[in-house]
């Protein structure tokens, strides 16, 4: 239980800063996440993922946010999206 309430909050957080345009990242990463999810098996409905239970298209405007199972990193982290 205390890992859904972790979660919760934590999803809260991305949807304000998406929201506000804080911690935006750039146009092109965020295009090139919302493809990767867009084919993803953990997809549900178009809009949100089954894995960390976001909704794709907030998660995705954030630069510090990473996909759960790490296809897509941080933005300006050292890791590479594929």
């Amino acid at each position: 239980i205390i890992a859904s309430i972790q979660r919760t909050i934590h999803g809260t957080i991305g949807k304000t800063k998406a929201k506000l345009g804080i911690d935006k990242a750039p146009r092109e990463v965020v295009e090139m996440r919302r493809e990767i999810c867009g084919s993803c098996e953990f997809l549900q409905d178009n809009y949100r993922c089954r894995e960390c239970k976001c909704i794709v298209k907030d998660k995705t405007l954030v630069a510090s946010e990473s996909c759960p199972k790490g296809v897509w990193t941080v933005h300006g982290s050292s890791g590479l999206m594929r």
